[in-house]
């Protein structure tokens, strides 16, 4: 079956504004015993037309470089058989047996760059320098978010507004959503920071309930990290786990999980959407 697929680059330079660049690409993609091969249609890189034999090198050095890195390799020889239609694909996938790291080495991959880690700790540190105004627990979700915005607003001032937004979610989810959160993006929490400090994060409630302030911002960091379906996937194996023996399934933690996911996503989009959120929130 032959199938489209779309992408954007973000182009390093622009006015002020972040500029992509729109790839669109057909053709027909197989995976037999692990290996793909793509018969290639047309290619268009914004409104230019990329010439049928430079579309087939290029796929013939993507899929060269596929097949040599070692994570791709692994996941794609436990592929037994992949069927698209018109606005879905199904993968038929067999047991894959990930070695020791494997899933570290994945999330290294997807963490921000260093030069943020110092931008998510300043707000980290922002959050916790003032407890005593998060006093009100019932409040306390919504006056993280409006301190964390707040600052995100000011310093776009000057900086990036994606990236401060990037940063504040990020801070949020550590002290909201999981500790864990900082194997992801870094160590954003410094030892100095005392456990008195931390304590007003802890446990926060989002009407009444502190596991959904947690869904959220977990589901938030994991969009950033990755993508969308990424982090919807994380949140419904979360919750099928939890089915087999846990606390049992439970279509609000999904809902407080695309919340976060959709949140983050919306936060981010743009230059124009970063700031459209700090106003709102802050």
């Amino acid at each position: 079956d032959w199938c489209e697929l779309r992408g954007s680059i973000a182009l390093p330079f622009g006015s002020g504004r972040r500029c992509y660049l729109n790839i669109t690409a057909s053709g027909r993609i197989d995976v037999t015993d692990g290996h793909v091969r793509f018969r290639h249609g047309r290619m268009r890189v914004g409104r230019l037309s990329v010439p049928r034999w430079l579309v087939g090198l290029l796929s013939s050095g993507v899929l060269a470089q596929v097949e040599r890195d070692r994570h791709a390799k692994l996941l794609m020889e436990a592929i037994r058989h992949i069927e698209l239609g018109n606005d879905r694909m199904t993968v038929e996938y067999g047991r894959v047996e990930l070695p020791p790291g494997f899933v570290s080495d994945v999330f290294d991959r997807l963490r921000p760059t260093h030069d943020s880690l110092p931008t998510i700790r300043l707000y980290v540190l922002h959050l916790v320098a003032s407890p005593e105004r998060f006093a009100d627990e019932e409040s306390r979700f919504a006056l993280c978010v409006v301190e964390a915005f707040q600052l995100a607003r000011r310093r776009s001032q000057k900086e990036d507004p994606v990236l401060e937004n990037r940063a504040a979610i990020f801070a949020l989810a550590i002290l909201l959503g999981h500790r864990r959160v900082e194997s992801l993006v870094g160590r954003a929490v410094d030892a100095e920071v005392s456990s008195e400090a931390l304590h007003p994060f802890r446990a926060v409630p989002l009407r009444g309930r502190a596991n959904w302030t947690k869904h959220f911002w977990v589901s938030a960091a994991l969009a950033l990290l990755s993508n969308q379906f990424t982090s919807d996937a994380t949140g419904l194996l979360k919750e099928e786990l939890d089915a087999g023996g846990g606390s049992g399934f439970s279509f609000s933690d999904l809902l407080a999980d695309r919340a976060g996911t959709t949140f983050a996503l919306t936060a981010t989009r743009t230059e124009d959407a970063a700031r459209a959120m700090q106003d709102r929130l802050a």
